[in-house]
């Protein structure tokens, strides 16, 4: 982990910028974070927002990864939210790579309780932004990238605190 720096925020919100390139959620580097969230989370989604350009992989990439779609506005894919097989992540998350680069606005979010995949998928396709959600969905940890393509930012209303590098 010595080529990520790792900003706690406050504990509810952190900021991993890699120093070796841009982001890229494949490599294991982010093991760490992902595997832990993984062991202590119920469930876990893509929610892309704004594709950036269509490929012509992405359904099959989409359909890898897939273990329930929960939307895909005007089935276009330009807004999309479906449970992913946990094992993709752990396995081999270069399809997942393939897919988040095709976003402007990707991430990953976890769940600790699978009752609130419903208000979750609500939520995201009202356009609800991330500190709302964090209010009206408990026990959510969300991944995603920003503007600046060597920052991974995490917030969540459940404090990041017990990671394995705090």
């Amino acid at each position: 982990m010595k080529d990520l720096d790792i900003d706690m925020r406050n504990p509810y919100e952190i900021s991993i910028k890699d120093f070796t390139n841009d982001l890229d959620i494949s490599e294991m580097k982010w093991d760490f974070l992902i595997n832990h969230l993984l062991e202590t989370t119920a469930g876990v989604y893509f929610y892309g927002l704004r594709l950036n350009y269509f490929d012509n992989d992405l359904e099959a990439n989409i359909d890898f990864l897939l273990e329930e779609s929960l939307f895909n506005v005007n089935n276009k894919f330009n807004r999309i939210l479906f449970r992913i097989k946990p094992a993709s992540l752990i396995i081999n998350r270069r399809v997942l790579k393939k897919i988040w680069e095709l976003y402007e606005s990707p991430s990953i979010i976890f769940l600790k309780n699978m009752e609130n995949q419903e208000p979750l998928a609500t939520s995201l396709l009202e356009d609800v932004y991330y500190p709302l959600l964090l209010e009206k969905v408990p026990g959510i940890y969300i991944l995603y990238q920003e503007f600046a393509p060597d920052v991974l930012w995490g917030i969540s209303n459940e404090a990041f605190a017990e990671l394995p590098i705090f």
